[in-house]
C-alpha cells in the first residue's frame, strides 16, 4: 500500500521524472526496505486526506521518532504519540542523520 502511493505520487507531473526512474527508485525502496505488516491495534485515523493514515499507522506501530514528509495533510498534524512530523530540511538543520 505505502509503495503503490509513493510510486502514484512520484508519477506526478510536477516531479517531471520518467517512467524509466520512478521504476527503479521503487525497486531500489523495495529492496532495501523492511515490509511491516500492517496491525490493526497501531491504526491511526486522524489525517484529513485518509489516504496519508496508512504513514501514520506505520509511524505509530514501528515507534518512528519522525515521519519526514512534504504533504502539508501530515504536517498539519505536527506529531502523533512519540512521532514528531517535519519536513526534510528540518531534519537537515537539525543533523539528525
Amino acid at each position: 500500500m505505502i509503495l503503490d502511493e509513493v510510486k502514484r505520487v512520484l508519477q506526478r507531473k510536477k516531479f517531471g521524472l520518467a517512467r524509466e526512474r520512478i521504476e527503479h527508485f521503487i525497486y531500489l525502496f523495495s529492496e532495501s526496505s523492511l515490509q511491516v505488516m500492517p496491525l490493526q491495534e497501531f491504526q491511526i485515523v486522524k489525517c484529513r486526506d485518509p489516504k496519508d493514515d496508512m504513514f501514520l499507522s506505520l509511524a505509530n506501530q514501528i515507534e518512528s521518532n519522525y515521519l519526514i514528509t512534504l504533504d502539508l495533510d501530515l504536517l498539519d498534524l505536527k506529531s502523533i504519540r512519540q512521532t514528531r512530523i517535519v519536513t526534510p530540511s528540518i531534519i537537515l538543520k537539525k543533523k539528525l542523520f
